[in-house]
């Protein structure tokens, strides 16, 4: 090769580096302006596929006083969400404080905080505090968005009905993967709802427990549901109606199945007009479609799995009677062991007592029930031990070391499993008060607004925490309600707008 063609040829390969530099240069940008454009959009779309993503994966630093130190997806997208929209709240701080309903918020997680003063655990106590003010900011954040998110929303929804299918179609997985064996590691279940107790895996999916994932799984079922009642329901949100409703039966969670049948009744009552009546015949057939999918999975699951002898009619029954506290008995029939030595292999032996396993009615777990009940009576008990935490509580975070100094034989990191008796032992009247306000201003104002759908949800929720505490697993209860609640101020705008352009 002549000097003269070596020289071509560089300056061939120095203008096409050049030219595809340039060409990454402008995609760069062009993907900058994507993002500064929709940025709103963007945003919006981590907060809600976030909020699926509550506890797996999650970061540990350890556990201090009783408090496991985590941070997962769910809170680093609402961190996110709050950061883009840290401006306009500073800016618009005067608007925003006018929400009543904000201003309830703030004055609940107010006292709180200053509750710290006199709580027993100030590292679980200020990390409760901390997570008050983020739903403050998050409320915020909402209502600054709202506006500039509102034409995105058909797209929002169609992403959170998309989710919701993928997270349905991992829970399926989670099932049928522990029924053939696959470790925890893969399915990414906790050890206490794998196929040991019931003889079928009770799906969590990303959460920490069924019962999160039950509560999680509330909006998207109420949304289709009502979706199909007033006659604007999709393929997807059908498809989302059964996979999301067969899942929350699969997690044989009693306090999700009792707030889905409040929201549900409410949405009937209130969607349900003489016009709309033929529209049950459609809900009710994917109604009975879920019901049918989730004990065929819970047969079928319970049938490959090699692991114990529970028959798919011992699953089920142990199932049922679970849900109904034991009064349900139905004869599991198990198959007669080969040696009286195994004539007991059959029994669940997480989380029964061993007088539990001569009991008829085996498929009952009492201590899930019991524990509950007992907890509470402690937190009323706390709550009354005189004058001052009857009227502010042993401050906040602090229910764990309370009843560990005073019942050593309970962890310090011990919890009401009521939302309600741990803010009343906590924060007092004062703070029960508040928080009740907070909850109570909500409903009147989504009833103003003829809100039906997001009453029921609510109501749901309200009933929910009737059966766990704490705020940390539940982000989606809080960033639903300041979603509702910002849903009725954009009402306002466009009569208002009217009423302008009319003068």
């Amino acid at each position: 090769m002549s000097y003269t063609q070596l020289c071509y040829t560089r300056l061939i390969e120095i203008k096409e580096y050049y030219s595809s530099r340039e060409k990454r240069s402008d995609a760069i940008k062009n993907l900058q302006n994507f993002i500064r454009i929709h940025r709103v959009a963007l945003l919006s779309l981590l907060l809600i596929i976030g909020l699926f993503f509550s506890f797996q994966p999650v970061i540990s630093f350890g556990t201090l006083k009783g408090t496991h130190l985590e941070v997962s997806l769910a809170q680093i997208g609402v961190c996110i969400f709050i950061l883009g929209a840290s401006f306009g709240i500073v800016t618009q701080r005067a608007r925003l404080i006018r929400h009543k309903w904000l201003a309830l918020l703030i004055g609940f997680a107010l006292f709180a905080t200053i509750s710290l003063l006199w709580s027993p655990n100030i590292v679980r106590g200020s990390l409760n505090a901390v997570l008050l003010w983020g739903f403050v900011l998050l409320w915020a954040s909402l209502c600054v968005r709202a506006t500039q998110a509102l034409p995105y929303a058909k797209l929002l929804i169609a992403i959170l009905l998309l989710i919701t299918i993928f997270v349905g179609l991992f829970s399926y997985f989670q099932l049928f993967g522990d029924a053939l064996g696959l470790s925890t590691a893969i399915t990414l279940l906790p050890a206490p709802y794998v196929s040991d107790v019931f003889g079928f895996a009770r799906p969590t999916a990303f959460a920490l427990e069924p019962q999160f994932l039950g509560s999680l799984l509330i909006i998207p079922i109420l949304y289709t549901s009502y979706l199909e009642l007033h006659k604007k329901a999709s393929i997807l949100s059908r498809v989302a109606l059964v996979v999301s409703l067969s899942v929350l039966i699969l997690t044989i969670s009693r306090g999700a199945y009792i707030a889905l049948f409040v929201g549900m009744l409410i949405i009937l009552i209130t969607s349900l007009r003489r016009e709309r009546l033929r529209t049950l015949l459609p809900f009710s057939a994917l109604a009975a479609c879920s019901i049918v999918i989730a004990f065929s999975a819970i047969a079928f699951a319970t049938q490959i799995n090699d692991r114990n002898t529970v028959t798919p009619k011992a699953a089920i029954a142990k199932s049922l009677n679970q849900l109904s506290l034991g009064v349900i008995k139905i004869p599991e029939q198990q198959p007669t062991p080969p040696t009286q030595t195994n004539e007991n292999s059959s029994v669940p032996q997480v989380n029964a007592p061993q007088t539990e396993q001569k009991d008829e009615n085996i498929g009952y777990v009492a201590e899930s029930t019991n524990s509950r009940v007992l907890m509470s009576q402690e937190a009323l008990r706390i709550w009354s031990q005189n004058p001052q935490t009857i009227l502010a509580g042993v401050g906040i975070g602090g229910f764990g070391v309370t009843l560990h100094d005073q019942r050593p034989i309970n962890s310090i990191g011990s919890i009401v499993n009521n939302q309600y008796l741990e803010i009343l032992a906590e924060t007092g009247l004062i703070g029960l008060t508040l928080f009740m306000a907070v909850i109570g201003y909500a409903f009147t104002v989504l009833i103003r607004n003829r809100r039906w759908l997001f009453v029921g949800i609510l109501s749901a929720f309200c009933i929910q925490w009737l059966f766990f505490s704490g705020n940390v697993n539940v982000l989606h209860v809080w960033t639903f309600l300041g979603i509702a609640l910002v849903s009725t101020t954009l009402s306002k705008r466009p009569s208002s707008m009217r009423a302008s352009s009319a003068k």
